[in-house]
């Protein structure tokens, strides 16, 4: 039972031993810290040590020049040692360098078997190195990217939904992207403009005004430049049509218009207003007085306006909105009809 403990312990120990690397943890501290050279000695000693991170480290210190002169063989001695042992971050930072200083085929194959160890950074690459000639390849890597974890990828799958010209698929990544508050500023911008076109989601002015004054307020330059064109669109008001027409409005009023008689013909001098709303459906209701004058003209004026049906409603931003409108008759000395649309609501 002794030696079993004992054997345990040994066992324990050395687990210990293999997770925790001090030089290790000293040199990606300063590396991240960008204090290449507080971080160049520890990692060096973690790298002979076997520590994949700190290979890849100083693989790019080597490769830029961070704290170190630049020196390619160095850097390949790096990248290429943790690659022998399957580390997805060497295999990105190499493939790189190969495909931006002209190698692609060289480049393309090291990001792809970065990408297969599940390197979001790698996916992200490949996308888009294809997002200009090949849009299914990346929007393939964009999601791998995403499933490993890259949260900014919903963008870029959504650009290729949209330039695919699949709006619905574009639209609902991005409203997902939104809900969970995970949009970059160029998401929200692309999801202002499907509302603001209709496209993959009905037309929404309002929405793409509030998601373009968002931007606006952080500075973001696209929405500074546009902000002033959809604001007016999405308060930009009609008014609502009788059918026919004004002339065709004036000719009913005047057609089924019953003028009132009274004892002393003065008596019904005066104008008579009433207040109605016509609402989005084009009905007429909410009838009530602003002005009488005697209540004979008062009550012709009333029975007319609830004549009045039919229309095609008022639109604010495009959408369709109950107007107040207002119609003023007067039968003495001479008939006289008029109507005006106060507001929308």
């Amino acid at each position: 039972m002794k030696q079993l403990t004992t054997l345990l312990i040994i066992t324990l120990t050395a687990l210990f031993a293999g997770a925790y690397n001090p030089d290790e943890n000293t040199g990606m501290m300063w590396f991240r810290e960008k204090a290449y050279e507080h971080a160049l000695a520890p990692l060096q000693r973690a790298a002979k040590a076997g520590s994949l991170p700190a290979l890849d480290a100083l693989g790019q210190m080597y490769q830029n020049g961070w704290g170190v002169k630049a020196d390619k063989t160095i850097m390949m001695n790096m990248y290429n040692k943790a690659i022998l042992k399957n580390y997805a971050p060497a295999m990105y930072h190499l493939g790189l360098y190969y495909y931006k200083a002209g190698d692609e085929s060289k480049g393309i194959e090291l990001l792809e078997k970065a990408s297969n160890y599940g390197s979001a950074d790698a996916s992200m690459a490949l996308g888009e190195a294809y997002v200009n000639s090949d849009l299914e390849k990346a929007l393939k890597y964009f999601k791998h990217a995403e499933e490993n974890g890259e949260s900014t990828a919903h963008y870029r799958i959504a650009f290729c939904y949209y330039n695919m010209k699949d709006y619905s698929n574009a639209f609902d990544i991005l409203n997902e992207a939104r809900r969970r508050r995970a949009m970059t500023n160029d998401a929200k911008f692309m999801l202002a403009a499907l509302y603001y076109d209709g496209q993959g989601v009905s037309k929404d002015l309002d929405k793409a005004l509030e998601l373009v004054t968002e931007l606006k307020k952080d500075g973001y330059e696209p929405a500074i430049k546009c902000y002033d064109e959809i604001y007016e669109e999405a308060n930009k008001v009609t008014a609502p049509v009788y059918p026919g027409g004004y002339e065709a409005l004036y000719s009913f009023l005047r057609k089924n218009a019953r003028k009132p008689t009274a004892a002393i013909p003065s008596a019904l001098n005066g104008t008579a207003t009433v207040e109605f709303t016509i609402t989005p459906t084009g009905e007429v209701t909410g009838h009530d007085y602003v002005r009488r004058c005697f209540f004979k003209v008062d009550e012709e004026v009333l029975r007319l306006s609830k004549m009045l049906r039919g229309w095609t409603p008022s639109t604010r931003g495009g959408k369709k909105c109950s107007t107040v409108a207002r119609l003023s008759m007067s039968f003495y000395p001479a008939y006289k009809a008029e109507i005006k649309f106060v507001r929308v609501k």
